[in-house]
């Protein structure tokens, strides 16, 4: 259902109601934050609440409400768990630039946590950044407002068992609490703020329709003096925040009794707002049925994607069988290329064992090579001794015997002769002596 704002019903107290055996969120918090994010509204709100409370009037006295100023909610780490914080700051009553803050905290129902919530605040919000200062926090005052139907009070609680004097001093800020029920309905209809007074009238008494139905009429010469745009969204934003509580029938009664406040603003009846929520409604029954039809034609152009996907599947998981048996037939291949390479590595390691023994038989007859070299060298060394001692020998008898030519061949002849039976190769004999292989030969 679309709420308009050219759609008030007489007093705007039935905007955008659901359907009453729905189970609703309650909506206590939401009010109470959209309500008092107001400066104007909060200001009267705490001289209301410091009638009945001595710590928040003695508060009022210390500070400048004319320089009440709302901390953006950009800190708050709020979510649907129903919790509404409101933070603000303002100036001392002596002049002097130095700032305090005020932390107002509702709640509906009882809350253990309620203290380690306003600590995380205060510590999170509270804060001036200057390098000047040796500490950023700013006292707080922390103020909970509560319109639950238990009887209920944490900081009584929590004093308990602590002697007098730590009154006021157990919790590392200053705070007051405020039951919104012991705040007087005639101070609530004094108030020069219209809207505080009627915000808290509903909160108080949310849960009792009688006397809802005997004080809020009594706004209605308070409201007639509002601007139209003010009293139609206070209002409204009240009949959103009642009806969970107390259904669409006693908003009906409610009705009726601001029929005055109707004929001012000239909203529609009941009646004329019933067709035109019916009106409203066949609209968009009219457009839920046309997004149905394009869902289902949506739905057929999807089917036939889908078709046409399941055949394409069904190709591709023919192809996957044919390239399973492609794969199985290339690891059949593969075993076989795998046998055959474990049959060219065996044959290679009986090469290369073959290669090894090769190699031992080689180094073996490069060794005797070696020895018989060596040996042969020796045998050299020992023909060059002897040759030198058969020259030395010869030099010797051509001196001694140089006349004697015939001696001298013979001796000659002798010296080859014993040098051949030495074993002195005769090739080099003949060339050494120069005589034939027969006459080295012969005795």
């Amino acid at each position: 259902m679309r709420l308009r704002a050219s759609s008030p019903i007489i007093t705007g107290f039935t905007e955008q109601m659901e359907n009453d055996n729905k189970v609703t969120k309650r909506r206590h918090d939401a009010y109470f934050r959209w309500l008092f994010a107001d400066t104007a509204h909060v200001r009267y709100l705490l001289e209301l609440a410091g009638k009945i409370n001595h710590d928040i009037d003695t508060f009022l006295t210390q500070v400048n409400l004319d320089t009440l100023m709302r901390i953006p909610d950009s800190y708050s780490e709020v979510d649907d768990t129903g919790e509404a914080d409101l933070a603000f700051r303002v100036n001392v009553s002596t002049g002097a630039p130095i700032l305090v803050g005020i932390l107002l905290e509702h709640k509906s129902g009882r809350d253990p946590a309620i203290f380690d919530q306003i600590s995380k605040y205060i510590h999170s919000v509270m804060k001036i950044q200057d390098k000047s200062r040796v500490f950023s926090g700013i006292p707080t005052m922390a103020i909970i407002f509560y319109n639950g139907r238990d009887s209920w009070n944490p900081l009584r609680s929590l004093e308990k068992a602590y002697p007098d004097y730590f009154r006021g001093k157990v919790l590392p800020f200053q705070c007051a609490f405020v039951n919104m029920a012991d705040i007087p309905d005639s101070d609530c209809l004094a108030c020069e703020d219209t809207a505080t007074g009627m915000g808290i009238i509903a909160l108080k008494h949310a849960f009792n329709k009688d006397k809802l139905l005997e004080l809020l009429p009594r706004f209605c010469k308070f409201l007639q003096k509002m601007p139209q745009s003010e009293a139609s969204c206070l209002l409204g934003k009240t009949s959103i925040y009642l009806q969970e509580y107390l259904g669409k029938d006693f908003l009906k009664e409610l009705d009726m009794a601001f029929v005055s406040i109707g004929q001012k603003y000239g909203f529609v009846s009941i009646g004329d707002y019933l067709r035109e929520q019916m009106a409203d409604e066949r609209q968009e029954l009219a457009e839920l049925r046309q997004l149905a039809a394009n869902d289902q034609q949506r739905l057929k152009e999807t089917r036939q994607q889908v078709t046409e996907a399941q055949q394409r599947l069904e190709e591709t998981r023919q192809q996957v069988t044919e390239d399973q048996q492609r794969l199985k037939e290339t690891r059949q291949q593969v075993t076989e290329a795998q046998q055959r390479l474990e049959e060219t590595r065996q044959q290679v390691e009986e090469l290369r064992q073959k290669n090894t023994e090769e190699r031992q038989r080689f180094d073996a007859e490069n060794q005797k090579f070696a020895e018989e070299r060596q040996q042969f060298d020796t045998e050299r060394q020992k023909f060059a001794e002897e040759r030198q001692r058969f020259d030395a020998e010869r030099q010797k008898s051509a001196e001694n015997q140089k006349p004697q030519d015939e001696s001298a061949e013979g001796e000659k002849l002798r010296t080859a002769h014993a040098l051949y039976e030495d074993g002195v190769p005769i090739e080099i004999l003949v060339k050494r002596f120069n005589l034939t292989e027969e006459q080295i030969r012969s005795k």
